[in-house]
């Protein structure tokens, strides 16, 4: 017979009492009920009533769990951590540590054995991996963040470091001006490099621009912190600028308020208005395809109030449509110019 226990609620009726045990006839069921009685593992709840049947069984019934053993626990806990790993959470709360406990105690005896390796920074797939055996442990399952919580631990406390997603750029040997222009989509970001590399131009638009860095999207979001870390003495530049180029959709804004938001340790990021102004001149509404579904408005109206009234309100009356501008609608020739 299945075991109660398994059920994933504290109060169970008859009718799902007979469909959790998959019996069809009553009298089965009243003596399914009946041994679960016997055995202590379900009390009636007399609130609800009899069902008016004969033999008599009552509406609902409270599963009885099985005692924890709290103290045992506790000392468990007291026995096993090192004073790093605060329990005052797990000490209260006994039924997360058995949930947690796994993940705990493989923990907890990292930093009692191999507190060395702690002295000594890794990656943070890498620790996750030398802990749990799961190199995405930490960085993909939020389980991780709320255990490391629970204990009074900060991802510090691993002595671990970053791996940012990488990035493309492209940086002229001679430096005309101070602008480097991120770039969302990477058939753009060829074409601005191409003409740039064939030493044509590097004015876009009337803005000169010393160096173009692909964005990949929203990788770039996580990616920008990188250029902190990078041998390129030209990325680092305090007097660098930065704008932003993107597609002109829900997705491309929200890319932009992103990094804009997130990098606040950078001098500066603006947005190439110019280049959107471009976009809405080349584009007509009947050509303009619907944009990708369920994207978010993030920042949409701080996006908007970059550009003058009419401006806002062409972009509005698109956008609101569902529909979107292309980054790709500065071609090569428009580029050229």
């Amino acid at each position: 017979m299945k075991n109660i226990l398994d059920y994933n609620k504290t109060i169970i009726t008859l009718d799902e009492m007979g469909r959790f045990f998959n019996v069809k006839e009553y009298m089965d069921l009243y003596n399914i009920a009946q041994k679960l009685i016997a055995d202590c593992r379900i009390k009636p709840v007399k609130s609800n009533g009899l069902n008016g049947k004969n033999p008599p069984l009552y509406k609902k019934y409270r599963i009885v769990k099985d005692k924890v053993d709290e103290e045992g626990y506790i000392e468990e806990m007291k026995i096993s951590f090192p004073p790093i790993l605060s329990i005052d959470y797990y000490k209260r709360n006994i039924e997360k540590y058995i949930e947690h406990r796994e993940y705990i105690m493989l923990l907890g005896d990292y930093f009692k054995y191999n507190r060395e390796a702690l002295k000594s920074a890794m990656s943070i797939n890498e620790r996750s991996f030398d802990i749990w055996g799961e190199e995405k442990f930490l960085k993909d399952n939020s389980l991780s963040g709320t255990i490391l919580k629970n204990l009074g631990l900060v991802m510090g406390d691993l002595n671990i470091y970053k791996t940012p997603e990488p990035f493309f750029y492209y940086i002229k040997n001679t430096k005309t001006s101070n602008n480097i222009l991120i770039i969302e989509n990477k058939d753009t970001w060829y074409t601005m490099r191409k003409l740039m590399m064939e030493d044509y131009k590097q004015c876009f638009f009337d803005m000169d621009f010393y160096g173009v860095i692909y964005g990949e999207g929203k990788k770039i979001v996580s990616s920008f912190e990188e250029i902190k870390e990078q041998e390129d003495e030209r990325l680092k530049d305090e007097d660098n600028i930065y704008y932003y180029f993107g597609d002109l959709d829900f997705e491309g804004v929200s890319i932009y308020t992103s990094l804009k938001k997130k990098s606040n340790n950078i001098k500066d990021i603006k947005l190439f208005k110019r280049a959107y102004l471009k976009m809405i001149e080349l584009s007509c509404e009947d050509k303009l395809k619907t944009m990708k579904k369920h994207q978010i408005k993030n920042g949409y109206k701080e996006f908007l109030n970059e550009f003058d009234m009419d401006t806002q309100i062409k972009m509005i009356n698109m956008l609101e449509k569902g529909l979107y501008i292309p980054q790709e609608i500065i071609n090569y020739q428009v580029l050229k110019g």
